[in-house]
């Protein structure tokens, strides 16, 4: 190679690196003027004021303030909140995001907005709002922003519900569910809803207040710091040590259900407190009867449970294929005796000492009655 083609190579070098350097120059400077007059965040304020701590469902407000401190305009701004999950406005329509215009945003121009919004959450439950002030610079389509994290934790809802159920139930024997339920709030509720959940073998045999449908009950008003009370009695016609679920939820009717608190309970079904046991007084189960003979009958029973029982009834069913043998005419007994369904039934009206059967009482009814003279 020539010393002139030699000249032009390191000509051409020197061009770009020229070029190259003026182009590193004009981008970092137009970075440095975007970052200094757009970008730096110590020259735009973007703060929020709200609650650190709220009740579920209860109407808060979220203050947002802006400051542009820089020399340039700050165009299409606008304030953005992407909202938690079960989000809604005050009239309870569901929000997912919150978007505020503001349009231009001058050099020293500073403002304030307000959001009023609701939030369902559980007791101690904390969760986000993600905020942020989002503007577009001269020049530029893609928008810039300032980001604000608002965490707000949960307490007690703004009604809040509980279910009261017995450790252990048995068959048979009646028992009492209590639904209370409080508004939290210093102003009136309107328009709520409580469900109340109850399994298949569950029978209600009272209420108070009286309640024509368990599943939905509408409450009109609420009024501030009102506490209610529902009283279920019924009895679980199941099998035994099965377990058996009972819930209640409280919400919002609002076209759709909008739950704010839901409580639920198991009970267990304990085996019969009661033991029964029927002998023949001073037989044994071999004995042998002729026609004729009269059969004393013993019925004992005990009460197994921990707690006293009343208003004990017993019961003896007689008509069966074996009892046909017998002459009911001959029937001896201080119970009440029903000819039609041949059923022997002792209560405390008869027998007092069942008005209350204590923990591990026994005691026992009596009967008797003759084979007949003569089988068919």
């Amino acid at each position: 190679m020539n010393n002139q083609g030699i000249i032009i190579t390191l000509n051409k070098i020197i061009k770009f690196l020229v070029i190259f350097l003026s182009l590193s120059i004009f981008l970092f400077a137009l970075g440095f003027f975007l970052w200094r007059n757009y970008f730096a965040s110590e020259k735009i304020f973007f703060t929020a004021d709200y609650p650190l701590e709220i009740m579920s469902g209860e109407e808060i407000t979220i203050k947002l303030n802006y400051d542009n401190q820089t020399k340039r305009t700050l165009y299409e701004a606008e304030i953005v909140l992407e909202l938690p999950e079960n989000s809604f406005d005050n009239d309870w329509s569901p929000l997912k995001i919150i978007r505020i215009p503001l349009g231009d945003i001058e050099e020293g121009e500073k403002g304030e907005k307000e959001v009023s919004l609701r939030i369902l959450g559980k007791n101690q439950e904390n969760k986000n709002i993600l905020t942020y002030l989002s503007w577009k610079a001269s020049g530029f389509k893609v928008p810039f922003k300032k980001e604000k994290i608002i965490n707000i934790t949960f307490s007690q809802p703004i009604v809040s519900l509980d279910l009261l159920t017995p450790k252990k139930i048995l068959p048979q024997i009646p028992f009492n569910l209590e639904i209370a339920f409080q508004n939290n709030l210093d102003k009136e509720i309107y328009g709520l809803e409580l469900k109340i959940n109850l399994p298949e073998e569950y029978e209600i045999l009272n209420s108070q207040p009286e309640i024509d449908n368990f599943q939905k009950i509408f409450l009109k008003k609420l009024s501030s710091k009102e506490k209610r009370k529902i009283t279920l009695r019924g009895i679980i016609k199941g099998e035994i040590y099965q377990i058996y679920p009972f819930s209640t939820e409280i919400g919002l009717n609002r076209g759709e259900f909008i739950s704010l608190e839901k409580k639920e309970g198991e009970i267990p079904l304990g085996p019969s407190p009661l033991s029964i046991d029927i002998s023949l007084e001073n037989e044994d189960d071999n004995a042998i009867f002729h026609l004729g003979d009269e059969i004393s009958y013993i019925i004992s029973y005990q009460n197994r449970a921990e707690t006293a029982l009343s208003d004990v009834i017993v019961r003896a069913h007689l008509d069966t294929e074996e009892t046909k043998l017998l002459d009911f005419s001959s029937l001896s007994t201080d119970g009440y005796f029903d000819l039609k369904t041949k059923t022997i039934t002792w209560n405390a009206g008869n027998h007092p000492s069942l008005k209350v059967l204590k923990p591990n009482q026994k005691d026992e009814v009596r009967f008797q009655i003759k084979l007949k003279d003569n089988f068919p």
